[in-house]
């Protein structure tokens, strides 16, 4: 009776919850308003090919706040992490008020705030899938879309924030309010129990395409890292995703910067064709989820967005790389790819290799960003925009055609038809 009624309970709060984690989300979306701050700190003598060393930073920084964050769920649960994690990333932006060193603000907002965001980022995204075992890929797109949401409307509060104030005092105004949101959510968050299934949904049957892995992989859905990274899958789909973590990073490092000397627009247009970009990717999340939950799965459903996006650049170099329709064109497809990334990859990783590990195996999975920013966000500052797209296009062609490929491999996996 009591598991009956907390089912009940959990079905008619869980929408709301996704809401909760939304504004949760925020954090993660003011780290990626690092273009913003490009300028002002080039004002400050600060040198630009070390400020986004701190995005780099900020991506490897997945791993260890994935770790600390599970263990964290694990010992003390989802509320401890949410209030651990937003003073954590609260007090490191006040502590940034204070620093006169570009490496600092690299260890600082690069290091220790992304490390409290990965901490509880990477976990609502576990919680989500364990409150939605019917609608994941929904779900996971509308929290895709809010955190897409309020990136599109931080980047440019946050370029009105440089100019209205000191850039290192809008630094820690801002972290106070997004950390401080997140602190007041870890009292009120809910959590799925182990095995929560909501009221009159049962799991989807697959084809059996090998009975022996099928009963395997259907005794234990649970993969641990080990066993995940030496499967072919994880490694096509890991590649697949270093190539969005190239286009990705090297947009967010420096979008304003490149756009206004490709298009010769003043920095307040190119931060609104940021947001566009950004919103397009975050409500793609949705769209793309419902694509992924009843058409094509997360795989092709990804696959398909990576070589649209390529053919998109191709387009846009094409015929000069000057056509400002083009170039709205290419904000919308590429937006829609990386709505798609991060709404979908989740997705992947628990239908293949389950809940139980996910914080650490999505930790891992996080690090292609770490592994594209270091390539992304110094191309960005090194290239030219145009010579950056044809590098982009290139390997967004790859990704699609290597996370294609996995599908095959992933059903090998399971004995089964999932994906």
């Amino acid at each position: 009776m009591d598991t009956a009624v907390n089912t009940s309970r959990i079905d008619k709060l869980r929408w709301m919850m996704v809401i909760a984690m939304i504004l949760v989300g925020m954090t993660s979306a003011y780290v990626n308003a690092i273009s913003a701050y490009i300028g002002p700190f080039a004002e400050k003598g600060w040198d630009s090919t070390i400020i986004v060393i701190a995005f780099s930073v900020m991506t490897f920084m997945s791993l260890p706040g994935s770790i600390v964050g599970g263990a964290l769920k694990a010992r003390f649960g989802n509320k401890m992490v949410l209030k651990v994690g937003g003073l954590g990333f609260a007090l490191t932006c006040v502590a940034t008020v204070f620093i006169t060193s570009p490496w600092a603000y690299v260890v600082l907002m690069g290091g220790v705030a992304p490390f409290f965001v990965y901490c509880v980022y990477v976990i609502q995204m576990a919680n989500i899938g364990e409150l939605f075992p019917d609608k994941a890929g929904l779900a996971t797109g509308l929290f895709v879309a809010g955190v897409g949401i309020a990136s599109a409307l931080i980047l440019p509060l946050t370029e009105w924030l440089t100019r209205v104030m000191d850039v290192m005092y809008g630094i820690g105004l801002s972290g106070v309010v997004y950390g401080g949101f997140t602190v007041l959510i870890g009292f009120i968050m809910i959590d799925a129990p182990e095995g929560y299934r909501p009221q009159g949904w049962t799991p989807q049957e697959y084809e059996i395409i090998d009975e022996e892995r099928a009963e395997i992989s259907d005794s234990n859905r649970d993969i641990n890292w080990a066993k995940m990274m030496i499967r072919p899958a994880f490694w096509m789909v890991y590649i697949g995703e270093v190539c969005f973590g190239v286009l990705s990073s090297g947009l967010y490092s420096n979008f304003i910067g490149m756009v206004s000397g490709l298009l010769g627009v003043s920095d307040s247009t190119a931060a609104w064709l940021y947001s566009l970009f950004t919103l397009v990717m975050g409500g793609s999340g949705i769209l793309l989820g419902y694509i992924s939950d009843r058409l094509f799965g997360p795989t092709k459903s990804l696959a398909l967005c990576c070589l649209l996006t390529a053919i998109a650049i191709g387009v846009f170099l094409a015929t000069g790389g000057n056509s400002y329709v083009l170039f709205i064109a290419f904000i919308v497809i590429a937006g829609t790819a990386l709505g798609a990334m991060q709404a979908l990859t989740p997705n992947i990783m628990m239908m293949a290799w389950g809940n139980k590990y996910f914080g650490i195996n999505y930790g891992i999975m996080l690090t292609t960003l770490t592994v594209g920013s270091f390539i992304g966000p110094q191309l960005a500052v090194r290239v030219s925009m145009l010579q950056f797209l044809g590098v982009s296009g290139i390997v967004m062609a790859v990704a699609a055609a290597l996370i294609f490929i996995s599908t095959m491999f992933l059903n090998k996996d399971l004995g089964k038809k999932v994906f």
